[in-house]
């Protein structure tokens, strides 16, 4: 089979293969591209990227998760703790207010409100009536103090009694009235009989003549009765 091959000839250049193509070799020295340097236009390269990137997103998935999920629950068990104590608040008004409620009220919360709105109508309506109750008192009071405040000047009383019990007791009676309605006596003339009693009086008072009168003739018609009887009881 050697004789199939050329050998040349004894002595010949070994260059006489210079002339055939040379195929590149699929090979690349180790040292031409440095050790653990990857192409970045490669796809190796890419990928590589690409697994660094998923890595580090599911590293920081990781630890953000038991973050949130733990804001989740505190925030979940706040707001029980909020609804369980608005409940119980909830709950201790409405029992408070059954307590002060009348005898007899359900202790559910429609009946209890019910009764609720129905005594805070009836004390509005209490209270109103009370405050115009006490309106008309003032005015009547100011009313008054006007009438007493204002001096009506001097006029003349005259009494007249038939047949008194007592004359002097009577004079004393009408005396005390007068004193009580604020007037001054500025002269008095009366006339004691057996038959009769009467006195003619000169006042300085700050209420009307006729309201005078009219207060001297029931202090007159009170004694005349007391003193019938005083007799009447006598043995």
């Amino acid at each position: 089979m050697e004789s199939f091959f050329y050998q040349g000839r004894p002595g010949e250049a070994t260059s006489s293969w210079a002339w055939l193509p040379q195929k590149p070799s699929d090979f690349v020295p180790y040292s031409e591209q440095g050790a653990g340097c990857l192409n970045v236009d490669s796809g190796e390269g890419m990928r590589s990227k690409n697994v660094k990137k998923r890595v580090v997103e599911m590293l920081r998935k990781k630890w953000l998760e038991p973050t949130v999920l733990q804001k989740h629950k505190e925030r979940s068990f706040r707001r029980m703790v909020n609804e369980r104590l608005r409940r119980q608040s909830h709950r201790e008004g409405y029992t408070g207010l059954h307590a002060i409620l009348p005898i007899g009220t359900k202790c559910d919360k429609v009946s209890i409100t019910e009764a609720a709105i129905s005594e805070i109508i009836k004390t509005r309506r209490g209270l109103e009536g009370h405050q115009r109750r006490n309106r008309e008192l003032n005015e009547k009071l100011a009313a008054a103090i006007a009438m007493r405040g204002k001096v009506v000047g001097t006029s003349k009383v005259r009494i007249r009694v038939g047949n008194p019990t007592s004359g002097i007791h009577s004079m004393l009676e009408v005396l005390h009235c007068l004193k009580g309605l604020g007037s001054d006596i500025r002269r008095m003339q009366s006339h004691f009989s057996v038959t009769e009693f009467s006195a003619e009086l000169e006042i300085h008072s700050q209420i009307a003549e006729d309201e005078v009168e009219k207060a001297v003739q029931t202090t007159l018609i009170r004694v005349e009765e007391k003193l019938l009887r005083q007799q009447s009881s006598m043995p």
